[in-house]
């Protein structure tokens, strides 16, 4: 939801379609370069440690959108990298979080399982958001999402050790 909102924030506040990509390609470019990061994490701390951390901090940075915005678009780049190098934590401490919760002889199906629900979530979200954005506008899908990684940070605390 926050990608939709995002590029429409963005779009209203300069009017760019150029700033509108930007932002998105800055969101994305950190999952993509700094994923190595998550890996080493992983070798020192638990993974549901760090995918509580993570959906913390994405929900804190997603609550701060709309007034980084307020304060310059350049701030909006920075928060956006962030919540993208955050998600390089959360990913790898998934993937790991389910191969330490599964037997080795489910690990392939739980793997399925959890890109389906990914990829479906990611689908819904683009869906969701843009109902959301088009109904109540993008500060209040913001902060939608950002209860939704509260949500999902306490659903987490939850997860057997």
């Amino acid at each position: 939801m926050t990608t939709v909102a995002l590029a429409v924030m963005v779009f209203q506040r300069t009017g760019s379609v150029l700033h509108m990509g930007g932002i998105l390609a800055a969101s994305t470019l950190p999952v993509v370069v700094t994923s190595f990061v998550g890996g080493a994490l992983l070798d020192r701390y638990p993974s549901r440690t760090l995918m509580v951390l993570s959906d913390l901090v994405r929900g804190a940075m997603v609550m701060a959108l709309p007034f980084a915005a307020g304060a310059s678009v350049a701030l909006v780049y920075v928060v956006a990298a962030m919540m993208g190098i955050f998600t390089s934590i959360f990913n790898p401490s998934q993937i790991k979080l389910i191969g330490d919760l599964v037997p080795q002889s489910e690990l392939m199906r739980a793997n399925s399982y959890l890109s389906i629900a990914r990829d479906g979530a990611e689908l819904g979200g683009y869906l969701v958001g843009g109902v959301l954005v088009a109904t109540i506008g993008y500060f209040a899908t913001f902060a939608i999402d950002a209860v939704s990684y509260v949500l999902s940070a306490v659903l987490l605390m939850g997860v057997p050790v």
